[in-house]
């Protein structure tokens, strides 16, 4: 099992990977973690064995590159939800603006899927142009 973690104290399985039993010889595996934390990332595998006894890697660190202050956001098209994904501190002011620049953040659905990722719902505003602003980015979207 792949675990990983933002701090090294709270752990969640990423990716359960079945192993090749009983083997005397040394077996990579790899995978990819396609929605890293922001900032450091923290890995193990956490191997267990017939009888139910486990142990832990040594713990792996992937840090994205300081300059990663992007803003993602991916359209669902069938329900007009958008995600926008951006590291916490980024995603703390997010602000909506129609193309008249008034703010229209009250008119849409914000939830919170967790602090590096937001969904809107775009329900409530007609079709057009939108500026999504967070701290230090804008980004344009359409509502079709």
């Amino acid at each position: 099992m792949i675990e990983r973690s933002k701090n090294m104290h709270n752990w969640e399985e990423l990716m359960l990977v079945n192993g090749a039993g009983n083997s005397t010889q040394i077996i990579n595996y790899n995978i990819i973690d396609y929605n890293p934390y922001f900032n450091t990332s923290y890995y193990r595998l956490k191997q267990v064995d017939f009888d139910g006894q486990y142990s832990y890697s040594n713990i792996e660190a992937v840090q994205l590159s300081d300059d990663m202050t992007s803003v993602f956001i991916y359209e669902n098209s069938s329900n007009r939800i958008f995600t926008i994904r951006g590291n916490e501190e980024e995603l703390s002011e997010l602000t909506i603006y129609n193309v008249m620049v008034q703010d229209v953040t009250s008119e849409t659905l914000v939830m919170a899927v967790s602090s590096e990722n937001k969904n809107i719902n775009l329900d409530n505003l007609p079709k057009g142009m939108y500026v999504i602003k967070t701290k230090s980015t804008a980004n344009t979207i359409y509502n079709r």
